[in-house]
């Protein structure tokens, strides 16, 4: 994924700013991105291009690239590519439709005033955009799948960890002791105030994350050799496309989350020098991605033979230094990104769940109160995550069943009906006669395929993450 670890740019972490004709814009403050009375104009603390390059390839290629190589097993070898490269553009595209819906609303002068007063406030720009386009009910159901998402987000991350720290010394030898043992370590993080220098440690992830690639292919090259290359045998060995509708769709949803940059689009538009250079910025991440993407998952299903068929952590040895070091450098960022989800989903809860039910407001917007109950959302939330995580066998199920759910909804079929229901609301209203956008017929056929491949490809990643709980507790 889109690694949350990478940024801490979420659904309500940012302050947006109305302009005088109705148009928005993100301010941003990385090491204060939690309190949404914190904006940053000054064009020196913004991000060059070759930064948001930089930071969108690192938000892309985050914990998520573990389950890559499983992907490509299961997907097959060559299909692996042209799905990465189908994957690839189908992003692009959607990021150009989210670009040109904003361009939309903040070119357009129709708004009268009395429609600019309703527009909510402490909302970020995805949601803005979705509630000019759809309205308030819109809103609430995108609210609804980021926080869905995010939670399914901290599931798969405290699995990570127990995963992790069962192949470690740390492990006491049960998962779910290990889950106690980690709510343990995560409360005291919880209550601090300060979280910059916990987001600092979580930039070293993709550092990591490289090492441990690196060593996988010096490990596999050890214990196989050249084997796996052998052209005779290879495939009888190895899928070249994926060997049933099941494979599919954990593969999809695994290329569906590691690319994931679309929800977090307009956070980094905003923190851009240079706004307009958003897409073609965007392009050459992806195309980073697209390459990292292909050779870490073919080349180290190849090289170990019969693929990956999990984490790429778990084919490393146990009782070695080196493997157990990585591992608990994993750790070790993935507890620090925790916070970096936990926070700006309590905040979501609390705004839908709490201030907006409380009838007298002012006595729940105390900096006290409001604290106390985002304490106690956090730590409800990250029990709730341990419980459920002790149950699933491996965090990639959760990664495939999030990429086909959430990440797929969110990337592949609302930003083309974001931007036909933009086009027709602030552009073709003006036409005589009204004109559908160019690019109305394709966006039409990316509705329904996204839709149809996210419903589709849920229930059978669903099914096989329920298949492999219950053949875990057998």
């Amino acid at each position: 994924m889109a690694d949350i670890e990478s940024t801490p740019l979420l659904v309500t972490t940012t302050t947006t700013t109305t302009d005088s004709n109705g148009g928005y814009s993100d301010d941003i403050n990385i090491d204060n991105s939690y309190d949404n009375n914190t904006t940053t104009s000054n064009i020196e603390e913004k991000s060059s291009t070759t930064q948001t390059c930089l930071n969108l390839i690192k938000i892309m290629i985050g914990t998520g690239v573990l389950a890559i190589p499983f992907a490509a097993t299961q997907g097959g070898l060559i299909f692996h590519i042209i799905g990465l490269a189908v994957v690839t553009i189908w992003n692009s595209y959607s990021v150009y439709c989210l670009d040109r819906s904003k361009i939309y609303i903040d070119t357009n002068t129709t708004m009268t005033d009395s429609y600019k007063k309703t527009i909510p406030k402490n909302t970020s720009t995805f949601g803005l955009i979705t509630w000019h386009a759809f309205g308030t009910v819109a809103l609430h159901c995108i609210d609804f799948v980021f926080g869905v998402f995010m939670f399914g987000l901290l599931i798969a991350y405290e699995d990570a960890i127990l995963g992790f720290a069962a192949d470690t010394p740390l492990t006491t030898g049960h998962k779910r002791n290990d889950a106690t043992c980690l709510l343990i370590v995560l409360l005291p993080i919880l209550t601090m105030k300060d979280y910059s220098a916990i987001s600092k440690i979580s930039a070293f992830g993709t550092s990591i994350l490289f090492a441990i690639f690196g060593m996988i292919a010096i490990y596999g090259l050890q214990q196989h050799g050249f084997d796996g290359f052998d052209t005779t045998t290879f495939c009888d060995r190895l899928n070249l496309y994926p060997a049933s509708f099941t494979a599919f769709s954990n593969w999809f949803g695994v290329a569906a989350f590691s690319f994931g940059i679309v929800p977090f689009v307009y956070s980094v538009q905003g923190s851009m020098q240079q706004p307009t250079k958003l897409m073609p910025t965007m392009n050459i991440a992806l195309l980073v991605a697209f390459v990292a993407y292909v050779i870490m998952g073919d080349l180290i299903s190849i090289i170990f033979v019969d693929g990956i068929h999990g984490d790429v952590l778990s084919v490393l040895p146990i009782d070695t230094l080196l493997p157990s070091t990585l591992r608990f450098g994993m750790i070790l960022t993935i507890i620090s990104s925790i916070p970096l989800i936990l926070i700006p989903l309590s905040e979501l809860v609390y705004d839908k769940l709490i201030a907006n039910n409380n009838m007298d407001k002012k006595n729940d917007t105390t900096t006290n109160n409001k604290n106390k109950h985002l304490l106690i959302i956090r730590i409800v939330i990250a029990i709730a995550c341990a419980i459920v995580s002790v149950e699933v066998p491996n965090f990639i199920y959760v990664i495939s069943f999030l990429g086909c759910c959430c990440n797929a909804a969110i990337s592949f079929a609302f930003p083309p009906l974001l931007h036909v229901q933009c086009y027709k609301k602030f552009v073709s209203s003006g036409q005589q006669p009204k004109k559908p956008s160019k690019y109305y017929t394709l966006d039409l056929v990316l509705i329904v395929l996204g839709t149809l491949v996210s419903a589709f490809s849920s229930v059978l990643t669903f099914k096989s993450m329920m298949e492999q709980i219950r053949n875990s507790t057998a």
